[in-house]
């Protein structure tokens, strides 16, 4: 089984009545427990390929399956389910809730869920994340690194089919940079978790298992 296998995916934008063809006729398998990295140009389609392989947009036409089971054709509140079980983020701007520890955003998408926190799991990424005394602290008392780390443990709370990373290390320096692509890759290899992470830096690019290259909305 594939974690996610892309058909014939084209998206289209209207713009000032002119049409933008972003994505073209694009076909791509990724295996389950693989490292991807997918990179191009600003304006090339990678971000616009991550957002529609993880529900947050449709395309114009092709069909996107995540481990077998097609997402184009849900109703939104299908999708919304769907995400919420299946599929992990990490952005570049963390998206934490201030207004919770971070251990309480770690569990956010059980408590959703309605499902209940295995707490064993939870101390064993934090542990793996190296987060584990800073659970109860709120996001704004954790440098950024930590935070990233907080919601990269998010991410992987549901134990997903799939965690997509956009730009995930665009808001840290160097060193923060490295860590964290390292805590992923290596997280991904222990656990058999399939990865994708937008990013421009080759630094990154080439930690991955493979590399994505889109241009004018095509793979290369």
């Amino acid at each position: 089984m594939k974690a996610v296998r892309i058909v014939a995916l084209t998206k289209k934008y209207l713009n000032c009545h002119n049409e933008i063809c972003v994505l073209n006729n694009v076909s791509l398998e990724i295996e389950k427990g693989e490292f991807v990295a997918i990179v191009g140009a600003s304006g090339s389609g990678k971000t616009t390929l991550l957002n529609i392989i993880g529900g947050l947009d449709r395309p114009s036409k092709g069909m996107v399956y995540i481990e077998d089971v097609p997402i184009c054709d849900m109703t939104e509140e299908e999708l919304s389910i769907f995400r919420r079980r299946n599929i992990g983020f990490v952005f570049q701007n963390y998206n934490l809730i201030p207004v919770l520890t971070s251990y309480e955003n770690i569990i956010l998408p059980l408590k959703l869920e309605g499902t209940d926190v295995d707490e064993d799991f939870v101390n064993e990424i934090s542990d793996y994340l190296k987060i584990k005394e800073n659970l109860w602290q709120m996001p704004n008392t954790l440098s950024g690194g930590q935070q990233q780390r907080v919601a990269i443990a998010r991410a992987l709370i549901t134990k997903p089919a799939i965690v997509l990373a956009d730009e995930p290390t665009g808001n840290l320096d160097s060193r923060g940079s490295r860590e964290v692509v390292a805590l992923m890759k290596n997280f991904s290899a222990l656990y058999n978790q399939t990865v994708a992470i937008v990013t421009h830096n080759e630094e990154i690019a080439i930690k991955a298992d493979r590399i994505i290259r889109i241009e004018d909305g095509k793979i290369l």
